[in-house]
C-alpha cells in the first residue's frame, strides 16, 4: 500500500510542476496579449486625447502603465479561478470513482445524505 501511495506521489508531483508552468506561461502570454491589444486601442486613433472630453484637465497618470498592471491582475486571476475550478471538479469526479469502486452503495449514501442538508 505504501509503495502504491509513494508512486502515485512521484506520477502526480512533475503532473503538478508542468501544470503550475503551463499556468504561469499562458497567463504571461495572455497578458502580453491584452497588454498589446489595449494599448493598441488606447494609442490608435489619438484616442488619448479623449480619455474624458468632459473636462478641462484630461490628465491621467502613466495609463500605460495602468493597463499593464490591470490586464496583470485580470489575466492572474482568471486563470486562478478557472484552474482552481478544474481541479475542484477533477478532486470530486475521481474521488467519486473511488469511492464507487468500494462500494456503490455508500456513494449513493452519501449523495443521499448530502441532498438532506
Amino acid at each position: 500500500l505504501l509503495l502504491i501511495y509513494g508512486g502515485c506521489y512521484l506520477l502526480a508531483l512533475p503532473i503538478r510542476s508542468l501544470q503550475y508552468y503551463f499556468t504561469s506561461k499562458l497567463g504571461i502570454l495572455w497578458r502580453q496579449w491584452l497588454t498589446d491589444k489595449f494599448i493598441g486601442s488606447y494609442m490608435g486613433n489619438r484616442a488619448y486625447y479623449d480619455v474624458n472630453p468632459n473636462e478641462d484637465n484630461t490628465e491621467v497618470d502613466n495609463p500605460d502603465q495602468r493597463i499593464a498592471e490591470d490586464t496583470r491582475t485580470f489575466t492572474m486571476e482568471s486563470l486562478r479561478i478557472s484552474v482552481q475550478g478544474f481541479d475542484s471538479l477533477l478532486t470530486f469526479v475521481l474521488n467519486i470513482a473511488v469511492l464507487w469502486s468500494i462500494t456503490p452503495m455508500l456513494t449513493w449514501s452519501l449523495f443521499g445524505y448530502s441532498g438532506r442538508l
